[in-house]
């Protein structure tokens, strides 16, 4: 549809026009202006503008609105009057000079040529460049090379004669720096060709980081991991990012407009959102958690904090709450306080049995016909057995707390303490021969077996038995004395020695066992020492276990029984967990850290496997470490190979011992007194040599060590 007014401006008819497109009724009209046109008819945005038309050979000031979806209508109006005054007063030099020194815009004409023949003194306090510097240059010559290819485009349609909208752009300041300007133009056009234009240009660098730093805000808030809702006064939802919609399962349209208590489960009292508003409404912070349901009506935990939006004048015009999903948090604590119960439920179930365990191993202990003491670092009897208690006169004196300078003469004394030092300082089981002295003063052959008792690897006392071997002494003096011509004697004497210590092995062992369970479960003792050494027995009933476990595993290997079966799994939480699970076990012992430089948390590997490795590396670390001393777990990708790094700071491995590490019972030399069965690295090796991996070991004599483990990465081809 035209107008009158338009058939007589133009002298186009609407029974020429109706139907056809721009195109065919003007065909110089660019593409430019079509899109323009056809952004206002999709967007329904507007436009605005003045330029001269080369079809008509005059100026128009149009107005472009959408009509309806997919329209647009135009008005223009003949300004070209206007337009050859405003012109010809721009080539009066004074006037332009008069007008624009007075101007926080920069403003400027250039000729035919593109150079600027003049120039608003608001360019040197903006660019620094004095007016004389400016003239005679092509003003694209100080534009940012980023923006050039652009603005030169517009110079080509500006000598086409079509005026450019508004645009931006960045200008080189002397100094170098760039400010951000906004630019509009007016042509001078003479006989119907580009003869110049006017610039004037607005600084808005503020503007432009103003607007940059909202799109960063935005963003921010598009990629947050909690949930960000955003309401006005009467508590309807203006706005809420995409972790809303994924939480919740309402879109952003579903939830525009609605109040937030279309996720209310309804289990929150009215109380609970009185206190809520009363405090958002006092301008304060309200902290909470909810119970809500979402779109599918599954329920979920959140907990929110929700603050008052104030505008420059202090009042209050929206509400924001910023909410973290919790469900598996109180699931875990629903977890942990049932866990909790449980424990105190076994806590008494435990302390009843071992009562019960005090009882027997008490009887146990008395059924033992040999004497059987505990001592403690002070060398002070601590527990005794019935037979033991035969031996000394219990009427003079109570062994329990006594040593045995109180218990023996001097003489004997000496040489008690003397052997009871020894084991103290080498830490290993001892067996001698020595005179034992009754209550009678009556002395017997006898050998004493005794060894150390460690907790957290430090030794806290002794346990020994003494066995009276007079009998088989007067043998054994008999036989030498009948066979002394013999040349048999040597072999007679180690077949005398054999028979005794295989004799004595198999009590023996039960002897030792049952005199620990004893210093631990004594009558005289308290629960909570008992209580300790019972978690020994377990300790040492787990190392066995761990010894059997680690066998069948070497066994299973040599017979191609075990796999590599790859999964998708958390390595970062894995780590943590192994870590905690060594602290756990060592009391805290040492300080280990986790160096993490993978920039994702889940790869696609055989997890018993790293978990193995690990686990087995930190144990090693832990053992030759002294307390308190570093131990670092590291992880990074290289060359298409995961590695994998365990550090400490202990007692080191002898170059020469290196090569033999991972050989099954194969043990450093320098470990000597302390617990291990020279297993763990060998199950290592067998794992690296199932995946082609490969082990580098780093160490220097009491510095540490360094293990580097390097296993090749496989791609999932499930997931590909």
């Amino acid at each position: 549809m035209v107008n009158p007014a338009f058939e007589k401006a133009t002298g186009l008819y609407a029974k020429e026009i109706i139907g056809k497109r721009v195109k065919e009724v003007l065909p110089n009209t660019e593409d430019y202006w079509i899109e323009k046109f056809g952004k206002v008819a999709l967007e329904g945005t507007s436009l605005n503008y003045r330029n001269y038309s080369s079809e008509f050979d005059k100026y128009y000031e149009t107005n472009v609105y959408q009509s309806k979806p997919r329209h647009f209508v135009v008005f223009f109006w003949d300004v070209t009057e206007e337009e050859k005054q405003k012109l010809a007063l721009m080539h009066n030099e004074e006037l332009i000079r008069s007008v624009t020194d007075n101007s926080i815009d920069m403003v400027s004409k250039i000729n035919e040529k593109f150079e600027i023949t003049f120039a608003s003194k608001s360019h040197e306090f903006f660019l620094g460049f004095e007016v004389k510097e400016l003239i005679g240059k092509n003003p694209i010559s100080i534009v940012h090379e980023d923006d050039k290819d652009r603005i030169e485009e517009i110079a080509n349609r500006m000598f086409k004669l079509i005026t450019p909208p508004y645009f931006q752009s960045r200008l080189r300041k002397k100094d170098g720096g760039y400010i951000w300007i906004e630019t509009s133009t007016k042509l001078l056009i003479e006989n119907n060709k580009f003869a110049g234009a006017v610039l004037t240009s607005r600084e808005i660098t503020k503007r432009v980081i103003a607007e940059e730093n909202l799109r960063k805000l935005q963003r921010a808030i598009d990629q947050s991991s909690a949930s960000v809702v955003i309401t006005n006064i009467d508590g309807e939802i203006e706005f809420v990012n995409p972790k809303f919609t994924e939480v919740t399962g309402y879109t952003k349209e579903e939830a525009i407009g609605k109040n937030p208590r279309i996720l209310s489960a309804g289990n929150q009292s009215k109380e609970y959102y009185k206190k809520l508003w009363d405090a958002i409404k006092a301008g304060k912070d309200w902290k909470g958690e909810f119970l809500n349901k979402r779109k599918d009506g599954t329920l979920f935990w959140e907990t929110a904090t929700i603050s008052p939006i104030k505008d420059s004048n202090g009042k209050i015009t929206h509400y924001v709450a910023i909410k973290d999903e919790i469900t598996d948090q109180k699931k875990m604590q629903e977890e942990l306080e049932n866990h909790r119960l449980n424990l105190e439920k076994l806590v008494e179930k435990r302390t009843e049995d071992l009562e019960r365990q005090n009882k027997f191993l008490q009887t146990l202990l008395d059924t033992i016909p040999s004497p059987v003491f505990v001592k403690n670092l002070k060398e002070e009897y601590i527990v005794v057995n019935k037979t033991f208690l035969d031996e000394v006169d219990t009427k003079k004196i109570d062994p329990i707390g006594k040593t045995v300078f109180e218990l023996y003469p001097k003489s004997i004394a000496d040489y008690y303490h003397k052997m009871d030092q020894e084991l103290f300082e080498k830490g290993l089981p001892q067996t001698y021969e020595y005179l034992y002295y009754d209550k009678n003063g009556k002395a017997k052959a006898s050998v004493f077996h005794k060894n150390v008792i460690k907790h957290n690897n430090k030794i806290t006392g002794m346990v020994g038995i003494v066995i009276d071997i007079s009998e088989r002494k007067a043998m054994e003096i008999q036989t030498k004395q009948a066979l002394e011509q013999e040349k048999e004697w040597n072999e007679l004497q180690k077949h005398l020695i054999s028979m005794v210590s295989h004799e004595f092995r198999t009590p023996l062992t039960s002897i030792l066992s049952s005199a620990d369970f004893l210093e631990m479960f004594g009558a005289r003792t308290s629960l909570e020492k008992n209580a300790v050494h019972i978690k020994r027995i377990q300790n040492g009933v787990n190392i066995l276990n761990g010894m059997i476990e680690d066998v069948l595993t070497i066994s299973r290997a040599d017979r191609g029984k075990i796999k590599f079966t790859p999964n998708t799994f958390d390595l970062l939480k894995l780590l943590h967990e192994l870590i905690d699970e060594t602290n756990i076990a060592s009391g805290n012992k040492n300080k280990i850290e986790l160096s993490y430089s993978i920039n994702q948390n889940k790869i696609y590997y055989d997890e018993k496997i790293i978990h193995h490795i690990i686990s087995n590396l930190l144990s090693n670390a832990v053992k030759y470490s002294e307390e308190d001393k570093k131990i670092e777990v590291a992880a990074e990708i290289l060359d298409e190979q995961l590695i994998l790094k365990v550090s400490d700071e202990g007692i080191g491995i002898p170059e020469k011992d290196i090569p033999h590490l991972f050989q099954p019972f194969s043990r450093a030399t320098n470990t000597n007194g302390i617990d291990g069965h020279g297993l763990g690295l060998a199950i290592i090796k067998k794992f690296l040599d199932l995946v082609n991996g490969k082990f580098e070991v780093l160490s220097r004599v009491d510095e540490g060590s360094t293990f580097i483990i390097k296993l090749p990465l496989i791609k999932n081809e499930k997931k590909s």
